[in-house]
């Protein structure tokens, strides 16, 4: 610093000044051509322009509006990330993940020491999570989840096709135009019929004999008689059957319902009671049988002791009864 004094006035210069940069030229160059030509890559279905930073200066300090003539578009800001679903995110984070690596790759790809640096370090975190992240794309829940969405997407094309088959313009300019929109009519109108029969199939599904015979003897298409004879009663029978079960749902049958079903809850309760009743009493004389016995085996259990010499005693006076009866029966 040199400081010159003219009178009172005192002018000071810098001198230059070198500075010592520490990281290499070409590493940061090529991170950021690789950054450049990185975020160039604009999406097909954003539309971006660019003014001149004047214009652009004028249009913030709000000296420059804008008109019919000079209408400026913008790029819009990227969503709100608290809107994004669980699947978004992860799918974000590995987008990012990915671009870390890439970023990283290039940083350390001329690092020739052995010592851990702290990009090698961050490389390295980085490959472990992306290989975390791999892992988890090849779980079986997430091969459930793709198979599902490839069949409900083929699903949605063949709907679409059959959308684009059945609105098939009609056209009477020529001949071959309209026998086109005819043969177009036709398969409509097959379709159609391919599925009322189906409907056909799958809600009148009866084994019941007498309902697939009155079946076959009402008016019914060509169609509708094979699958009568296979089984089926037309959709037409099954919409009766269903209006008639929805006929029962009117107010004054469930009321009757109700009421039936209060007199066999009440039966059932009394039925309960009964058995209860009954149960009771047969509990008791039980008891009392068993209260009997007990006082018997009391009063026996005093003389048990004796109860040997006792029985010799009336074996004893056996042999001298039938003695005295042989006797009495010879006189």
């Amino acid at each position: 610093m040199i400081s010159t004094n003219r009178g009172t006035e005192e002018i000071y210069e810098s001198l230059p000044q070198s500075y010592n940069n520490s990281y290499d030229d070409s590493k940061v160059n090529q991170f950021i051509n690789k950054s450049i030509s990185i975020y160039s890559k604009q999406s097909e279905d954003i539309i971006t322009t660019t003014i001149s930073p004047t214009e652009a200066f004028e249009v913030f300090s709000g000296k420059l509006f804008f008109n019919n003539s000079n209408i400026y578009q913008y790029t819009p800001s990227l969503p709100d990330k608290s809107t994004e679903s669980p699947i978004q995110k992860l799918l974000r984070i590995k987008r990012e993940l990915t671009d870390l690596q890439s970023d990283l790759t290039i940083v350390t790809q001329d690092e020739k020491s052995a010592d851990a640096t702290i990009w090698n370090i961050l490389l390295n975190e980085t490959n472990n999570l992306l290989s975390t992240s791999e892992s988890l794309e090849n779980h079986r829940t997430f091969n459930v989840l793709k198979n599902k969405s490839e069949f409900n997407l083929n699903k949605l094309k063949e709907c679409i096709e059959d959308i684009k088959k059945s609105n098939l313009p009609f056209s009477n300019d020529t001949k071959i135009n309209q026998s086109n929109s005819s043969l177009s009519s036709e398969e409509y109108l097959q379709q159609l019929e391919n599925r009322v029969f189906t409907l056909e199939c799958i809600l009148g599904n009866s084994t019941n004999t007498i309902e697939v015979n009155r079946a076959f003897t009402s008016n019914l298409v060509s169609s509708s008689k094979s699958a009568v004879s296979l089984g089926n009663v037309p959709l037409i029978e099954s919409l009766v059957k269903l209006e008639e079960k929805v006929s029962l749902l009117d107010s004054t049958a469930l009321e009757g319902i109700r009421a039936k079903a209060a007199a066999l809850r009440i039966e059932l309760e009394a039925a309960s009671k009964a058995k209860t009743s009954i149960a009771e009493t047969r509990a008791f004389e039980a008891y009392k049988k068993v209260e009997d016995l007990h006082t018997l085996v009391q009063k026996i259990d005093s003389i048990v002791d004796e109860l040997p010499a006792v029985v010799l005693r009336f074996k004893s006076l056996e042999n001298i009864h039938f003695s005295s009866v042989d006797f009495v029966s010879k006189l």
